[in-house]
C-alpha cells in the first residue's frame, strides 16, 4: 500500500502545487485488505481510513477498523461507493458491531455510526437500520449513506418490503425524523445519488430505469434528476436530461455524461464530459476533460470548488483519483488506487473530503 501511495504522493508534490486546494482540504479513502489466513469467518478483511492532503502530498491513517469490534461495509470501485460518507469535518459508515460471539454477527441489524478521525480509532452509534416492515434487515446493508452540510442529519437509502424508502436521521440522537416511499412517489424508477443541496434545505436525486416488469410510459418519464423536500413533499424537476452528480454552492450542480472519443481507437472507450449548470440562471459552465476512461464516483469538497473522480481502468489496473479545480478548470492526477485483481488482494474506495488542520 504504501509503494502506490509513495507513487502518487510524489505525482502531487510535483503537479499540484498551482491548484492545491485552499484552506486545507484533503480527500479521503479506504483501503480494505484481505485476511490470509482466513481468521474467524466474520473478520474476512479490515479497511482502514485515510486522508490524503493533495497541498502537502501527505496521507494519514484515521481510523483503522481492525482495532475496533466493528465489521463495516467498504466501498469498492467497483460498486458500493456509498457506504461511507464523509462531509462537514465528519465521516459515517454502515456496518455491524460484534457484541459477543461470532455467531451473533448475522443476527446483529446494520447501523450507521460516526467514526472519530483523530486516530483514536473511537466510533459512536448513531442509528440501528432495521425497520419493523423490513424482513430482510439483518442481511442486507443500505444502498447509500448520505450527509446533511455540517453533519447535523444523517440520510439512508435503503430497501425495505418492496420498495426504497429514504430515511432522515438526527445525527446526534439518531431519532427519525422523516421516512419516505420512494416507490409509491416514483414507482417503477430505481433512486440513487441521494445527498442534500448545498445549503442543507432539499434533497436531490436521480432516478434511473427500474426493472423491465415494473417500468410504465409515466414511470419512463420520470427518469432523471430532482429537488424535494425532506419530508418528500415539493418535488422538483430538474431542467437537463443529464443526470445531476452533486449540489455546489447556490443554485449549481455538477453534471456528468459519457460521449464517443473521436481520439480513441476503440468505439467502446467514451469520453466524460463534466459541466456545472446553475438551475435558476440557465448559466453554464464545460470543462475539458483528459481521462480516456469513464469518470465517476464524484466527491465534492466541503467549500465546493474542488471535485474528485476515479477514472475507471481495465480489471486488476489502478484506478487514478484525478482532482479538479472548479474555478480554474485545472486537473490533475493525485495518486491512484489499487483494485486487486482477485478477491486476495486490497481494493479502495473514495469517501469524500475533510478539512485539514493546519
Amino acid at each position: 500500500m504504501d509503494k502506490w501511495m509513495a507513487r502518487g504522493c510524489g505525482l502531487a508534490c510535483l503537479l499540484l502545487a498551482s491548484v492545491s486546494p485552499p484552506g486545507g482540504e484533503s480527500v479521503v479513502f479506504s483501503v480494505t485488505t484481505p485476511i490470509r489466513p482466513q481468521p474467524p469467518w466474520w473478520r474476512e478483511q479490515s479497511t482502514e481510513i485515510y486522508s490524503f492532503d493533495p497541498a502537502r502530498g501527505e496521507k494519514r491513517l484515521v481510523f483503522s477498523e481492525a482495532a475496533t469490534p466493528l465489521v463495516l461495509v467498504s466501498p469498492s470501485p467497483f460498486g458500493g461507493q456509498d457506504t461511507m460518507v464523509a462531509a462537514g469535518g465528519r465521516l459515517f459508515a454502515q456496518g455491524r458491531e460484534l457484541q459477543h460471539l461470532p455467531a451473533e454477527l448475522r443476527a446483529t441489524p446494520y447501523s450507521v455510526y460516526e467514526l472519530f478521525l483523530d486516530g483514536s480509532n473511537r466510533y459512536r452509534k448513531v442509528v440501528e437500520l432495521q425497520d419493523k416492515d423490513d424482513l430482510a434487515g439483518n442481511f442486507w446493508h443500505p444502498q447509500q449513506v448520505f450527509v446533511n452540510p455540517g453533519g447535523p442529519k444523517v440520510g439512508v437509502l435503503k430497501w425495505v418490503g418492496n420498495s426504497d424508502y429514504i430515511f432522515i436521521h438526527d445525527a446526534a440522537t439518531g431519532a427519525l425524523l422523516h421516512k419516505t416511499d420512494l416507490r409509491q412517489v416514483f414507482p417503477g424508477c430505481e433512486p440513487s445519488k441521494l445527498s442534500w443541496t448545498a445549503d442543507g434545505e432539499r434533497l436531490f436525486f436521480t432516478l434511473y430505469q427500474g426493472d423491465a416488469d415494473g417500468m410504465t410510459k409515466d414511470s419512463c418519464a420520470r427518469i432523471g434528476s430532482w429537488l424535494m423536500k425532506e419530508d418528500g413533499s415539493g418535488l422538483e424537476r430538474m431542467p437537463w436530461t443529464t443526470f445531476a452528480e452533486a449540489g455546489l454552492p447556490g443554485s449549481r450542480y455538477l453534471f456528468r455524461r459519457l460521449q464517443r472519443n473521436p481520439e480513441s481507437k476503440s468505439r467502446r472507450t467514451p469520453a466524460t464530459v463534466v459541466y456545472v449548470a446553475d438551475v435558476k440562471t440557465g448559466a453554464r459552465k464545460d470543462y475539458a476533460l483528459s481521462a480516456q476512461g469513464i469518470l465517476y464516483c464524484c466527491r465534492v469538497s466541503d467549500s465546493g470548488r474542488f471535485v474528485a473522480f476515479l477514472e475507471e481502468k481495465s480489471f486488476g489496473e489502478p484506478f487514478p483519483v484525478w482532482m479538479l479545480d472548479l474555478e480554474t478548470g485545472r486537473e490533475q492526477v493525485i495518486f491512484s488506487f489499487p483494485t486487486g485483481k482477485t478477491t486476495k488482494e486490497p481494493w479502495s474506495g473514495l469517501i469524500g473530503w475533510l478539512r485539514t488542520a493546519p
